[in-house]
């Protein structure tokens, strides 16, 4: 008979976690309904402020002291740094623009993108940390003037103003950019 008590008590004990599981399952359910939050790294490059998405930056890096610059290599290649024994080209974001070289300061960061088999750092200038946005406040069909326009997809309007979002997938993919040889 002792035996029969303790395999009825495990039965509703597993029923009672089947009942607590199942409440925690409709619990997340309701949750989806939750708008999403967008992250994004705030800086300026070529006058405009934009956002570089968290999810294409692999990381955050203040410049190198040492570069090693690139013969042959466009003006805007500042030159390969030795990170942690990985070689990595540092490339001034706002002098491939078109723009004037970076002036480096205390908040001039180099941004670790590897896309589409590119693993590159772009110099950047006035970063300004992360900023959060709700889906509801996501602009449909995004458009900015401007050397930096072309690779805009997306923006974000909030108090602040209008932040537009540049895509460092088309980055990556611009002929222009894969082209740092003279």
């Amino acid at each position: 008979m002792e035996l029969e008590l303790e395999t009825t008590s495990i039965f509703d004990l597993l029923r009672e976690i089947e009942a607590k599981s199942i409440a925690c399952v409709d619990a997340v359910d309701d949750q989806s309904s939750l708008m999403e939050v967008w992250s994004g790294l705030a800086f300026k490059v070529a006058g405009a402020r934009v956002l570089a998405p968290m999810v294409e930056v692999n990381e955050i890096l203040n410049l190198p002291p040492a570069l090693t610059r690139v013969p042959g290599a466009k003006v805007w290649v500042k030159g390969i740094a030795n990170i942690r024994g990985n070689l990595l080209p540092i490339i001034d974001f706002q002098a491939f623009l078109g723009g004037k070289s970076v002036v480096t300061n205390r908040r001039s960061r180099v941004l670790v993108i590897n896309l589409s088999g590119i693993t590159t750092g772009l110099l950047v200038g006035d970063v300004q940390g992360i900023r959060r946005f709700d889906d509801n406040q996501r602009i449909a069909s995004a458009r900015i003037e401007g050397v930096v326009g072309r690779f805009v997809n997306a923006a974000f309007e909030n108090d602040d103003g209008i932040w537009p979002v540049l895509s460092m997938k088309r980055l990556v993919n611009d002929d222009a950019f894969k082209m740092a040889a003279i």
